[in-house]
């Protein structure tokens, strides 16, 4: 196969590290090697994945600015907790134009910083003069003149990046990892990011912290969670996220998927520490960790309460030993989706009168948001056991809307057309930016300096339209393959997709490729072949566009698919074949839906969410109706 330039890829920044050369025995070396992947795989932003080259690893960068962060990042987390006390690595940055064999990086500029990788000193962050010059304007980053010695510099002169540890009695760690369909602008929300900061400096101090985001969908919740993660990261703080879906994957979601992560990547000897005496209940909500500490006992089954008790103090207690060697910015989002067991362990975890460096963030939807709904239940019963604040956020103003269309389009914005954008849009960045990635596509020539009339320009009256108008943008095809993984729910995997229409793999694959480069999926970095809508107004949108009739017979399908792809771990899978089978039961897959649904509510009972359980049976009483 031919070596040929990553297509649309232009000049990257290519970071190389190498583990610390320190004096070690031989069996040493390959938990050396596993410690220092999983420094750069937590210090790298999901979306840019870690290649294994040679004796070290690559991470491939569009921006030179986003590389020295990694790259002090690396450093920062390898001087704390994660590092294990292996040793800072080495690391090396340089610049150009990407050649790709097969996902493989061949360019001269990769040679060029292994070797001078190579050559550096334990803890260095050497960068090429291309790389300086592509960030030289940032007043955040310093560089000394380096000189390689005994390595080939490709010609360039060199550069030493004067990266700043964390500052004294605190513990650096990696990037936090929260989701992100693609890199959001971050404008405005002084007074809430005041807010958190308060609340974080409280945390710090060893009382325990709850803020609730509340907003409309698009409203910039996980933005805020995310930019203000960055603030807590530089701070040597400690970001885990888990997020809700509208039908639970698995119980207590959020705390499986922010703890999982840590679990996966902690090392061994400081997993088992923190974890203490409570791994034989942990595995109940992270069943990867029996794999990290084998030898773990079997949980002890004593009756439902007296397990949920188990379950939630150890979660609880573990939670606070991560917070011992790092305050914990912890962040669950879309709390809307939650089962009643995640709000129970959250009341849980913070309740506790034990100080702890805990700062907990939840976000959830305003809208829908009756007094009936589980959520206003529980928010109004947490009050009775501890204090919590609530922000709730509104639209941007027109100086922070002219400040996002500014640096969305590298233009100045005129009032007029701010203003303009502000009354049609009230201010919901997800609108915003929608609306202006509209205007480039149609109307790249707009009167900026006018204030333009949004409306004649097909200015949506709500996202509902704006999804639409983007949406006809592409063939039938695509739009029928979108239609299809909608009713699969927010995350899709083409293996699934690949069976319910009459389309080849690769007409999917096409497909949801131009629905990613319009911005309307995103593949998962760490999954292959899996995908996410990028707003799940965007699933909805096309969910509710579905006749009745062909959404159950669309369910049934999904649910068939289902089973053949996961024929061999069908466990995994039953809370989403019991919603897909249900689903499906006004089409007459009434024995399906009771089934699953039966054998969901088992595996719900054995992992202590009774509130589930209970509603998988009521699922399957109810489908049992379409049987008479």
């Amino acid at each position: 196969m031919t070596a040929t330039p990553a297509p649309g890829a232009g000049t990257v920044t290519y970071l190389f590290s190498q583990p610390a050369r320190a004096p070690r025995p031989p069996e040493a070396h390959e938990d050396v090697r596993r410690a220092h992947l999983q420094l750069l795989r937590r210090a790298a932003p999901a979306s840019r994945p870690v290649k294994v080259l040679g004796d070290g690893a690559i991470v491939v960068f569009s921006s030179a600015l986003e590389a020295v962060a990694c790259a002090q990042a690396v450093q920062n987390a390898a001087t704390g907790p994660a590092g294990a006390g292996h040793g800072a690595p080495r690391v090396a940055l340089h610049a150009g134009q990407p050649i790709a064999d097969e996902e493989e990086y061949l360019s001269a500029p990769v040679t060029v910083a292994q070797r001078v990788c190579h050559a550096a000193d334990d803890g260095q962050v050497v960068v090429s003069s291309v790389v300086r010059g592509l960030v030289d304007a940032s007043p955040e980053h310093s560089f000394q003149p380096w000189h390689p010695v005994d390595a080939d510099g490709g010609g360039l002169a060199w550069y030493e990046l004067e990266w700043r540890a964390a500052t004294a009695g605190t513990t650096a760690t990696p990037a936090a990892v929260l989701p992100s369909a693609r890199a959001s602008l971050f404008v405005g929300r002084h007074d809430e990011l005041a807010a958190l900061e308060a609340a974080w400096q409280r945390a710090q101090a060893g009382e325990r912290q709850l803020v609730f985001l509340a907003g409309e969908p698009g409203i910039g919740k996980t933005t805020i969670a995310r930019h203000f993660a960055a603030s807590v990261e530089t701070q040597g703080g400690s970001a885990l996220f888990g997020r809700c879906d509208e039908e639970a994957l698995v119980p207590h979601q959020p705390f499986v998927e922010a703890l999982r992560h840590y679990v996966t990547s902690c090392p061994a000897s400081r997993l088992a520490q923190q974890v203490g005496d409570g791994g034989s209940d942990l595995i109940r909500l992270v069943p990867e960790l029996a794999e990290r500490l084998p030898g773990l006992p079997e949980p002890l089954l004593r009756g439902e309460h007296h397990e949920r008790y188990r379950l939630y103090e150890a979660t609880a207690a573990f939670i606070e030993a991560i917070a011992d060697a790092a305050p914990v910015f912890l962040v669950l989002d879309d709390l809307h989706w939650a089962d009643k067991p995640t709000l129970l362990l959250l009341r849980h975890v913070l309740a506790r009168a034990e100080p702890a460096a805990i700062l907990a963030v939840g976000t959830y939807r305003e809208i829908g948001l009756a007094r009936t709904h589980p959520l206003s239940a529980f928010l109004a019963e947490l009050r009775r056991h501890l204090h919590f604040d609530r922000i709730s956020l509104r639209g941007l103003d027109e100086a922070d809307v002219a400040a996002l269309v500014s640096r969305s389009t590298g233009r100045d914005t005129p009032p007029a057309f701010a203003a303009a954008l502000r009354h049609h849009t009230e201010g919901n960045p997800f609108f915003v930016q929608g609306l202006l990635d509209h205007l480039a596509d149609h109307q790249p020539d707009v009167d900026w300096t006018a204030g333009v009339d949004l409306a004649e320009v097909g200015i949506p009256e709500g996202v509902r339209d704006l999804i639409g108008r983007r949406l006809s943008l592409l063939d039938d095809r695509t739009n029928r393959v979108l239609a299809v993984a909608a009713v699969a729910g927010v995350e899709f995997e083409l293996p699934v997709i690949e069976r319910l229409g009459d389309w080849s793999s690769d007409d999917v694959l096409d497909a949801v490729e131009r629905a990613a480069a319009a911005g309307l999926v995103v593949e998962d970095a760490s999954h292959l072949g899996r995908f996410h809508f990028s707003h799940n107004l965007v699933r909805q949108t096309l969910y509710d566009e579905l006749a009745t009739v062909r959404r159950v017979r669309l369910h049934l399908r999904v649910a068939e698919a289902m089973e053949a792809v996961y024929a061999e771990d069908i466990v995994s899978q039953l809370g989403q074949l019991a919603y897909h089978y249900g689903e499906a039961a006004a089409g007459g897959a009434v024995d399906k839906a009771v089934e699953y649904s039966a054998w969901a509510a088992m595996r719900a009972t054995d992992a202590t969410a009774y509130e589930e359980a209970a509603a998988h049976y009521q699922r399957a009483l109810q489908t049992m109706e379409f049987a008479e």
